[in-house]
């Protein structure tokens, strides 16, 4: 058995050394810079604070697409990227659009220049032609997310009934209806400085990058940014049971969780660690030790509008899920019952603390984890204070919760009448 002392159990992880800086343009785009010697290549992201929970349904999705269908100077920003040796991708979340791009260190200001472009140059290139062609794309995606997947029905139905009456209920491919007007003015009321964070993170040197930055984004005008959401969130007063079928046998329960930062945060995510964060965790002996499941995975996802955990566990061969969905309400209910042991905290949060020191040493995850700390700090006089601290900060809080603190926030967010049950199989044959 791990033997730790309360003090070591709550002592942060060691901060790494890596210089982190950060600066707000007259415009309002937020930069962030964390220059890396040892490395040969350089991540850029942007990342736009709108996501599927804002603005109409589906118009998100659509916007990340046309970022990559060409823009009034770019036909083929793909080709470019790929030409200088790198890559990119992007991605839609209920909060934020982000672009990112990998490079040689060589090609930092042709990325520079392609990030700029999309931000200023797509608004004016979106036609009804584009735009159907990204619509026909999307529906494609959609029926390869949701008919085509295995588990795209059973993600669609946690999602759409854990949020019910709530923006985080809005799927990120949810079908968006309008014009092409439509979307330039959703694009050019998004794609603005100051509804941005832009992250640079590898090999450059600060001074050169600065003026890098300033000639490609400094002369955008400072048009205002979309206003954050502040919607009410509380867990849910009923609890919900969905029956589905599915390819495989499994369960998942699915939970609000807090908004980053508020309390109850840092205590879910080790929560969710204790349940199912490797062969010790709690649901892991029970479920896989005993041969009831072949997985079992449990996680928090980071929203702004209110975070979700969600547990899911795969059936072994011939084992009813009600087996499963009954041994993981017995191990919530001992959460909220009982204080959590020191050794359990300390296994939680050392497997947490190591995520986060594995991830950062590589740079899209390093870069990614910056731009959620810069987003989630917009005041323009402390530009890197968040940023530059966010990994000692990310580790810190979890070291001052309490098992009475994390039983607290047990009883209320993960109570019995707050769980989404999903329960799916293959349909029965006669």
């Amino acid at each position: 058995m791990l033997s730790i002392s309360s003090a070591d159990a709550y002592r942060p992880a060691p901060r790494p050394s890596l210089p982190i800086n950060g600066e707000v343009l007259p415009n309002g785009l937020h930069v962030v810079l964390a220059p890396d010697p040892t490395v040969s290549s350089v991540v850029v992201e942007v990342r736009y604070r709108v996501g599927a929970a804002d603005g109409p349904a589906g118009f998100a999705h659509v916007l990340e697409r046309m970022m990559f269908a060409g823009s009034v100077h770019v036909a083929d920003f793909d080709g470019r990227i790929d030409a200088a040796g790198g890559w990119s991708s992007s991605v839609t979340t209920a909060d934020h659009i982000s672009v990112v791009d990998q490079v040689p260190a060589e090609a930092l200001a042709l990325a520079l220049w392609l990030e700029a472009e999309r931000m200023a140059g797509i608004p004016d290139a979106i036609d009804e032609a584009r735009l159907a062609n990204v619509q026909r794309a999307i529906a494609a995606e959609r029926t390869s997310a949701y008919e085509d997947h295995p588990s795209g029905l059973v993600a669609r139905a946690v999602q759409q009934t854990l949020w019910l009456g709530h923006p985080n209920g809005t799927l990120v491919l949810a079908e968006a209806s309008g014009t092409a007007p439509d979307f330039a003015a959703f694009a050019r009321a998004t794609l603005v400085p100051a509804n941005a964070t832009l992250v640079i993170a590898g090999r450059f040197d600060d001074k050169s990058v600065i003026a890098l930055v300033q000639r490609y984004f400094g002369w955008m005008p400072a048009w205002p940014g979309r206003v954050a959401k502040h919607v009410p969130l509380e867990p849910r007063k009923q609890a919900a049971r969905v029956e589905l079928e599915d390819p495989a046998a499994k369960v998942v329960f699915a939970f609000r969780t807090p908004k980053p930062g508020e309390t109850g945060d840092a205590e879910l995510e080790l929560i969710a660690k204790i349940l199912a964060g490797g062969r010790s965790s709690r649901l892991s002996k029970r479920l896989e030790g005993a041969g009831l499941a072949t997985e079992i995975h449990a996680d928090v996802i980071h929203q702004a509008l209110g975070g979700e955990l969600r547990i899911e566990a795969l059936a072994s061969p011939g084992i009813d899920v009600s087996r499963l969905a009954g041994a993981i309400t017995e191990e919530l209910a001992k959460l909220r019952d009982l204080p959590v042991s020191d050794d359990d905290m300390a296994r939680a949060s050392a497997a947490i603390d190591a995520e986060l020191a594995t991830g950062f040493q590589g740079l899209v995850f390093r870069a990614d984890m910056l731009a959620t700390w810069a987003a989630s700090d917009r005041r323009d006089d402390a530009a890197e204070s968040r940023v530059g601290d966010g990994l000692h900060t990310a580790s810190a809080r979890l070291h001052v919760v309490t098992p009475l603190g994390l039983r607290d926030a047990a009883r209320t967010w993960l109570a019995e009448s707050a769980a989404v049950i999903v329960v799916a199989g293959p349909k029965p044959t006669r």
